[in-house]
């Protein structure tokens, strides 16, 4: 008779599952927030910000971490440049006034002869190196020293 064995690697499998099923539900959230960011960059009066309403439960959809997706999409909002800021209890304020964009840069650039990064940082090239002379001076002793006795140079 055989010795039953239990393979570890099927213990992982459902949570792989639920671990991919979870990334899902956070990306196509992601998604709702970048369709909203693009509308909002479309509007005539082109203020830069945008709200996004950071749903609670999604029909159709297994209930998720609210916590962790807020977590999930405020860091993938940094990581694409853009100023968040949560504002309790599921409201997510996202700026985009403080990037400076590539045709801006190589104006500026052609123009002024400045550099500037994606946040309009100028960027300043790497110091030249000074050296100084490192000759020591020759040392004189206290002893040697003869005072004049003028305070005031005249």
């Amino acid at each position: 008779m055989e010795e039953p064995r239990l393979n570890i690697e099927e213990l992982y499998e459902s949570k792989k599952k639920s671990d991919l099923s979870r990334l899902s539900i956070y990306s196509k959230l992601l998604e709702r927030v970048h369709q909203t960011i693009r509308i909002a960059s479309r509007q005539r009066n082109s203020l830069q910000f945008c709200s996004f309403v950071m749903p609670e439960v999604l029909l159709g959809q297994p209930n998720y971490d609210f916590s962790e997706c807020l977590s999930f999409v405020l860091d993938r909002l940094t990581v694409d440049g853009f100023n968040t800021r949560y504002i309790h209890p599921n409201l997510i304020f996202i700026s985009w006034g403080h990037w400076v964009p590539d045709y801006v840069r190589e104006e500026l650039k052609e123009k002024k002869n400045i550099e500037v990064d994606h946040f309009g940082q100028v960027e300043t090239p790497e110091p030249t190196r000074v050296e100084f002379r490192t000759e020591a001076k020759p040392k004189t002793k206290m002893q040697s020293y003869k005072p004049t006795g003028r305070f005031v140079k005249s």
